[in-house]
């Protein structure tokens, strides 16, 4: 059975994505580029290093 998920970015009353925002900020290329493709297989429901924190929330680990 494939679970299903919502993948939410907080978005300010200026506008701006909060990650959005941050992503833009980020100077090493590499890492915002592993980020970004970690985000993408995400969407595809890839949940590898995702560990459940609660009330359906779950944390999403990166490892540098």
């Amino acid at each position: 059975m494939e679970e299903s998920f919502l993948l939410f970015e907080l978005v300010l009353p200026s506008g701006n994505g909060v990650i959005s925002s941050w992503l833009d900020r980020l100077k090493d290329k590499v890492i915002k580029g592993r980020i970004l493709s970690y985000i993408s297989r995400l969407r595809l429901g890839n949940m590898s290093n995702a560990k459940p924190i609660g009330s359906g929330i779950i944390e999403l680990r990166l490892f540098f």
